[in-house]
């Protein structure tokens, strides 16, 4: 089971797909893959599919579908996160979520594909890149966890005498110019200039990395190598608050319970800016919030940026050509769909931005709001 990526997504978003297509989605707490509640969890969502595509005509086809993820569950990792499938006639991904999604089955005409972009495009997934003399490594970062990517990054250890030494003040003395932070003296301005070079050169290979992806980036390392390596980043996501401190032996533990709470903070600030700006738009005529009306906007490709609550289905049909919306009270049939995550996917078809926002942070009754381009 693999961790999912954000191609991956948009081809699910984008790509046109033989029906039915399949979407389960379990979220766990940990422990060991094959414990027995996982277990029988796993086996109902699976008779709850095979249970809608019996009613949606697929009888012949239903076990045939389902037999190639029967265990799919058992390939998880030991620690919290969210098991993944989404299987059709011409896919089967089985992708690991690292963060607690809402559990569910979909049978519809296209992939149940929210909660997949909800922690893409969210802060809850981060990274971290730690610059330390002899090493220099890039993490991957959940509420719940940090793990170090297998990504080759170029060292920048300094030539010797360039080299920033410990300082200590207690009846020392330091060089002119050389100042000092948290016990570490700074290089001379000829070896900023060196650091620069080659934090220019860590840069571009983070930037190969994580091009395509919108999450925040936390930077960790001595405190006067943070302005320097901002300096010359072209990462757009790089977090103004950082970890300062010498990295190079700290603990995977120590540097998540450092970054998390500087994520937090920013995921915060993010939707407060957010929903500030859709007052501001509705004020003014530019903005959304009745599901209609925001549906045919999105068909028009209007919408810039998209609200919709955190865990709430509205079951019905979409057309994504008119935004034309039948609601249901409740899921009838594989013909029907979550109108909301299929708003969620017209919107990022069209260049919209797609925010999810905890249901009492919506800024009206309806699971959707929107700010328009026009």
């Amino acid at each position: 089971m693999r961790s999912v990526t954000v191609s991956e997504v948009r081809s699910f978003i984008v790509g046109t797909r033989r029906h039915p297509c399949v979407s389960i989605y379990m979220p766990t707490t940990g422990g060991p893959p094959d414990r027995p509640e996982d277990r029988m969890r796993w086996k109902n969502l699976v008779r709850d599919a095979e249970r809608l595509l019996g009613e949606a005509g697929a009888n012949g086809g239903a076990r045939e579908l389902l037999a190639p993820i029967a265990r799919a569950y058992g390939d998880r990792p030991s620690r919290p996160g969210s098991v993944a499938v989404l299987r059709s006639p011409e896919v089967d991904a089985r992708l690991w979520i690292p963060v607690l999604v809402p559990e569910i089955v979909v049978v519809s005409r296209t992939f149940h594909t929210k909660p997949l972009v909800s922690f893409l495009d969210g802060s809850r997934r981060y990274f971290v890149l730690a610059l330390a003399e002899r090493s220099v490594a890039l993490y991957e970062g959940t509420p719940f966890s940090l793990r170090r990517l297998d990504v080759r990054l170029p060292a920048f250890g300094l030539s010797r005498p360039g080299k920033a030494e410990p300082y200590h003040s207690a009846g020392g003395s330091r060089p002119a110019g050389a100042s000092v932070r948290h016990g570490w003296r700074e290089p001379l301005a000829c070896h900023r200039l060196e650091l620069a070079r080659r934090f220019r050169d860590i840069d571009r290979a983070v930037w190969r990395h994580l091009r395509d992806d919108a999450a925040p980036l936390v930077l960790a390392g001595v405190g006067y190598y943070h302005p320097i390596y901002r300096s010359v980043s072209c990462y757009p996501q790089l977090l103004e608050e950082g970890i300062e401190g010498n990295v190079e032996h700290a603990r995977l533990v120590e540097l998540y319970e450092r970054a998390w709470p500087i994520v937090a903070a920013h995921e915060s600030d993010v939707v407060a800016a957010a929903l500030a700006r859709y007052a501001s738009a509705l004020a003014a005529g530019g903005a959304l919030q009745e599901l209609q009306a925001v549906a045919v906007a999105a068909a028009r490709g209007q919408v810039k940026q998209l609200f919709h609550a955190e865990g709430v289905h509205v079951w019905g049909y979409l057309d994504p050509a008119t935004g034309d919306c039948q609601v249901h009270r409740r899921q009838q049939d594989a013909e029907d769909a979550d109108v909301v995550d299929d708003l969620c996917e017209l919107v990022l078809r069209r260049g919209g931005d797609v925010i999810e926002i905890p249901p009492d942070r919506m800024p009206g009754l309806s699971p959707v709001a929107a700010v328009l381009r026009y």
